[in-house]
């Protein structure tokens, strides 16, 4: 069992290495926003010492200006939006890979399938029947 997880999650993280660049493009917070990348900048920002107030994952005008004065302090295009070079410089994440060619941090969003879980089939979205070892 140990070794199928280890397998299956060395797969995920070569699938999700090699589209790292994909995933931090199509990141935005802006005004308004709600949900989990929300959350994430309010984290970012408050463990860097920028008030967001609550994180709740809705960008309020705290969260905004927290994300101004970011920017204003790390001589960003001010904007109040969370794009691709003000996420990398908050997350201190480069998308360019290490010396090693692995990313040194990603984060990732997976979900899986369980014919035991309340309110599921035995089938997935795709029609596969749930079963050990399913990678599609």
């Amino acid at each position: 069992m140990a070794a199928r997880f280890r397998i299956l999650w060395m797969s995920m993280t070569i699938v999700f290495v090699c589209t790292a660049t994909v995933f931090a493009a199509g990141f935005l917070v802006k005004a308004g926003m709600q949900g989990e990348n929300v959350k994430q900048v309010q984290q970012l920002l408050t463990d860097q010492g920028y008030s967001v107030g609550a994180i709740d994952g809705i960008c309020g005008s705290a969260t905004v200006k927290a994300i101004k004065k970011f920017q204003t302090e790390n001589n960003l295009a001010v904007d109040g939006i969370v794009g691709e070079e003000t996420y990398q410089r908050l997350s201190r994440t480069k998308l360019e890979p290490s010396r090693s060619g692995i990313p040194r941090e990603l984060w990732v969003d997976a979900s899986a399938y369980s014919a035991f879980d309340a309110g599921n089939s035995s089938r997935t979205a795709t029609g596969a029947l749930v079963k050990k070892g399913l990678w599609r």
